[in-house]
């Protein structure tokens, strides 16, 4: 199983990043020790179990479509490990010149994205939450013109877990690199 991070800036011009991740290891982990709850409000960091080898999270530019969504294994075991679903996609501006500036949290995402008010959701906070759409992707694209940010993000997954002695459970995960989005050049 992978996350798959899709970024495309015309119809033409697309590339696709893949994080595999290591089911075989988290649930040896989940079996022997107590990562976490594995809630929604306490999911399981699975930075340590996702592969970045050659791959790095992409640098995003102006006019970019932005597809994030979660690639059952074709083949292979699956382990304790089953019916992989994507939650929803949050982000965080970090970048020291949106935080040293006065202004409202909620309204500084339209500057950065073109989104669709079905899938995505700002809270007073200054979070960004985007929900999967019908095909199961969390889809946002940004802004022609853009200032440097630097967004945090995570994304969100569920995933039924047999433990060893045959209890299941939903289990919720998290990822959360940073990522910079900016205009090129």
């Amino acid at each position: 199983m992978h996350i798959e991070i899709e970024l495309k800036t015309n119809k033409e011009d697309s590339s696709i990043t893949c994080f595999p991740i290591m089911l075989k290891g988290l649930e040896e982990a989940m079996n022997d020790t107590y990562l976490d709850l594995g809630t929604p409000y306490r999911p399981i960091a699975i930075d340590n179990f996702v592969n970045i080898e050659k791959n790095e999270f992409p640098e995003i530019t102006e006019k970019t479509t932005i597809s994030i969504s979660l690639k059952p294994a074709d083949d292979g075991p699956s382990f304790g490990l089953s019916n992989p679903e994507l939650v929803c996609c949050k982000a965080k501006n970090v970048g020291k010149d949106f935080i040293n500036q006065d202004g409202k949290l909620e309204d500084h995402w339209k500057k950065i994205f073109n989104y669709k008010k079905k899938w995505v959701q700002n809270t007073p906070d200054g979070t960004l939450y985007i929900s999967p759409n019908k095909k199961h992707k969390c889809v946002i694209k940004t802004k022609e013109a853009l200032k440097r940010n630097y967004i945090s993000y995570s994304i969100m997954f569920s995933m039924l877990f047999e433990n060893s002695k045959g209890e299941k459970r939903k289990y919720y995960f998290n990822l959360d690199p940073l990522v910079k989005i900016s205009s090129r050049g």
